[in-house]
Parts: structure tokens; sequence; C-alpha cells
């Protein structure tokens, strides 16, 4: 499995002023610094979890074929598109989709083609 972030967390201005007040820093040019420590923060609670926390657009490569595929990355919100081989983009009709009760999205081609697919969602526990 192979992840992109397309559209990655904002780190919501409430947050990065409160971590600047618990750590007694008053000057902006901390601002980008402390801004990926939340980045490494969100990673962190991502692989010991197994849950992306804020909501991101996303991006996984698999391999095309008519078996059902989970995705690794979880809670998923949306599929918003599968593309195959060469970026082509599958009609609707082309691919089915599943959402689970527990985050996992699945994605299953109805017609298979020889290589791999492009699966594009968007997940996370929060906006």
């Amino acid at each position: 499995m192979t992840r992109t972030i397309i559209t990655p967390a904002a780190v919501p201005p409430a947050a990065l002023a409160e971590l600047k007040q618990w750590l007694g820093i008053t000057i902006p040019t901390d601002d980008a610094p402390l801004t990926r420590v939340f980045a490494a923060a969100l990673e962190a609670c991502e692989s010991f979890t197994g849950l992306m926390p804020l909501e991101q657009t996303c991006e996984e490569v698999l391999p095309s074929h008519r078996g059902w595929q989970a995705l690794a990355t979880r809670p998923v919100q949306a599929i918003l598109g599968v593309a195959g081989v060469g970026g082509t983009t599958l009609a609707n009709d082309a691919y089915a989709v599943e959402l689970s009760a527990d985050g996992t999205g699945q994605v299953r081609v109805l017609a298979p083609q020889p290589g791999r697919i492009t699966v594009r969602f968007t997940a996370g526990l929060a906006a």
C-alpha cells in the first residue's frame, strides 16, 4: 500500500494558541516549528492508534482485481473516486465501494485492468 496525503489537516489556530500558552511562548517566530510538532504528534497518534485523527484527503494505490480490498487508512469518511492505470478515472459503475462501521473503506473493481488502481478518499476522526 502506498498512501499519499493530498490535502493535509490544517492545525486550527486555537490549538496553536493553546499550545503556545501552555508552553509560555508569546512570540510568533515559533509558530512554524510548533506547527511541525503538531504534525509529528498527529503522525504518532495515527501510528499508535491506527486511526487518522484529523480529516485529510488521501490516495492509496492498490492492485487492480475483482476482490474486495480494504484501505489501510482508517476511519474512511468517503471514497471520492477510483482511477486506473495512467490516471484514467473509472466510471462510477466500474467499481463498488463499502464503508464499514469500524471505519474501514473497501473497494472492488468490477472490470479489472492490468496493473494498479488509485483510490482517492477522505479519512479522519474529526474535521
